[in-house]
């Protein structure tokens, strides 16, 4: 006499099989196939539990490791303040900023401290978004206190954050003394302004 088996499926009652001694050889195999079908496909969890939130670097949410919202640990580098050019092939980095946004009008002042000493004002007096604009001719550049007169020159904001105050982007600049001085490849990141 074969037992009794009793097979219960995910959301049925459970229901015996009795007769197993009339099962073909076929059938009686394919029933543990069959059941492990059925318990491989049946979902284990339910239809209420919430999705998994899987971290990125895009989530705005400062949640693996990242140094900052989206960036530093697994994300890319954190933007760090700071401003550098070159003035005439010579590589100029500042050590002292200053930035005020008033009136309409950012104006960016930075030196690099050390000999010579190499002063950058850039000013913008067009609107606050991020854009390519001719900088004002309020504009100067100037080496161990000696003024260059503003030729030409472009300021490209790459980010104008009125809410948290910080301003970053690239500029160019051409001013002429005895002779001319190019100021190419200068940047400027998340600089604070009052």
């Amino acid at each position: 006499m074969y037992p009794k088996v009793w097979i219960r499926l995910p959301g049925k009652p459970y229901f015996c099989v009795t007769n197993i001694e009339t099962m073909n050889r076929s059938t009686f195999i394919l029933l543990p196939v069959l059941l492990l079908t059925l318990f491989v496909l049946t979902p284990s969890c339910k239809s209420d539990d919430p999705p998994v939130e899987v971290p990125t670097c895009t989530d705005g949410i400062m949640n693996q490791e990242e140094e900052d919202v989206d960036c530093g640990g697994p994300c890319p580098p954190c933007e760090v303040m700071g401003m550098s050019a070159s003035i005439s092939g010579y590589s100029w980095v500042a050590q002292n900023i200053s930035a005020s946004y008033s009136g309409g009008k950012l104006t960016i002042t930075a030196d690099n401290n050390v000999t010579p000493l190499w002063q950058i004002v850039l000013v913008h007096d067009g609107p606050a978004t991020p854009g390519t604009y001719s900088l004002s001719t309020q504009s100067s550049l100037a080496q161990m206190g000696n003024p260059y007169t503003f030729q030409s020159g472009s300021i490209t904001i790459t980010k104008f954050d009125t809410q948290n105050k910080v301003v970053s982007g690239t500029f160019t600049m051409t001013c002429q003394s005895t002779y001319n001085v190019k100021v190419e490849q200068g940047n400027f990141t998340i600089l604070p302004y009052n």
